[in-house]
């Protein structure tokens, strides 16, 4: 584990890059754009499960990409990095799967067209 204080963005890319997991440790945040960032470099994410204000980590850990602890506890959260760590050992989390998956819904140009589409839709009444 490498605590690297506070990083350039333009540095971030190169360390999402080589890491495999996101740590979140926040308790609330608008929607932890630094866990997005790994994910889109497939890197998988933890966090905690029981905060309202940070509820955007039960979407990112879907589609096998992390684990949320189930207790709002520094050891629940320790446990679920530990969780996360072995499910890279036992080859359950794959990088190039976590980025493709997770860039089709998250890169600006993709967002921007599912939220056309939604637009669209909502005013033909489907």
């Amino acid at each position: 584990m490498h605590l690297n204080g506070v990083v350039p963005n333009q540095e971030l890319i190169k360390i999402y890059v080589k890491s495999k997991i996101c740590l979140c440790s926040s308790r609330y945040e608008g929607s932890h754009i630094a866990s997005a960032e790994a994910l889109c470099a497939g890197a998988s994410v933890v966090g905690p499960r029981l905060t309202p204000l940070l509820n955007c980590l039960q979407w990112y850990v879907s589609h096998d990409s992390g684990t949320l602890s189930p207790k709002d506890s520094p050891e629940s959260l320790a446990e679920a990095l530990l969780e996360e760590i072995r499910a890279w050992d036992e080859g359950k989390r794959n990088p190039e799967e976590i980025s493709r998956y997770w860039c089709s819904l998250l890169h600006a140009e993709n967002s921007c067209r599912r939220i056309i589409a939604a637009y669209e839709a909502a005013k033909s009444g489907n």
